[in-house]
C-alpha cells in the first residue's frame, strides 16, 4: 500500500489510528469511523495517485488530501494522549469527527469536481481527434501506407546470378545440340517404317 506518497501518509494514519483504538477505550467510535472512511477510499485514491504519476499530472490534485491525512495522524497521536479529562475528550472528538467530515467532502466533491474536469478533458481532446480525420478526409495517407507495406525493390545485380546463368544457358545449348542431334540421327535410321536400319 505504501509504494507511493499517498499511500505512505494512508499507512500512517491507518497504523496511528489502529494502536489508539487498541491502546484506548476514548474516542472509540469516532476512530471506528475515522477507520473504515480511510479503508474504503484507499484503494481507488492509490490508483488515482497510480494514474498522476504515470500521466504526470500535478500531485496538487491530491495535496490538500495528503495534508488532512497528515494532521489527522497528529490528531489521533493527541487524543491517545488524553486521559479522563471531560472537556479534552469532547474537544477531540469534534475534533475527530470534523476530520472525517473533512476527509469524505475532499473524496466526495473536490474529486467529483476532478472527475468531471478529467472527463471535460478527454471530451476535448476525442474533438480533436474527429475534427483532424474529418479534415483529412476520414481516410489516412495512402502514400504514407503505400511505403510502409511496400517490398523493397530488388537489387540491380545478384552477385554470382549472371555468371551462373551464362554458364547454365551455355550447358543447356551444349547438350540440346547433342539432344537434337542425336535425335536426327535416330529418325534417318529407323526411316520411314519405324524399324532400324543398322
Amino acid at each position: 500500500m505504501a509504494d507511493t506518497v499517498l499511500g505512505a501518509v494512508f499507512a500512517e494514519l491507518l497504523k496511528v489510528v489502529t494502536d489508539v483504538i487498541s491502546e484506548s477505550i476514548q474516542f472509540q467510535s469516532e476512530l471506528e469511523k475515522l477507520k473504515s472512511t480511510v479503508e474504503s477510499i484507499t484503494p481507488n485514491l492509490l490508483e488515482i495517485e497510480r494514474l498522476n504519476i504515470k500521466l504526470k499530472i500535478s500531485e496538487q490534485e491530491t495535496a490538500e488530501l495528503k495534508e488532512e491525512l497528515i494532521k489527522g495522524a497528529e490528531l489521533v497521536r493527541k487524543c491517545s494522549e488524553v486521559k479522563c479529562c471531560y472537556f479534552k475528550r469532547v474537544y477531540y472528538a469534534d475534533k475527530l469527527v470534523k476530520l472525517n467530515q473533512s476527509i469524505e467532502k475532499i473524496c466526495k466533491v473536490d474529486m467529483l469536481t476532478q472527475l468531471i474536469r478529467d472527463n471535460k478533458k478527454i471530451l476535448e481532446k476525442v474533438e480533436e481527434i474527429g475534427k483532424k480525420i474529418d479534415r483529412d478526409g476520414g481516410v489516412f495517407n495512402r502514400v504514407e501506407i503505400d511505403e510502409l507495406c511496400s517490398a523493397p525493390n530488388p537489387a540491380e545485380i545478384t552477385p554470382g546470378l549472371i555468371t551462373d546463368n551464362k554458364k547454365i544457358m551455355e550447358k543447356v545449348e551444349e547438350i540440346g545440340v547433342n539432344i537434337q542431334t542425336e535425335v536426327i540421327t535416330e529418325q534417318k535410321d529407323l526411316g520411314a517404317s519405324g524399324r532400324y536400319r543398322g
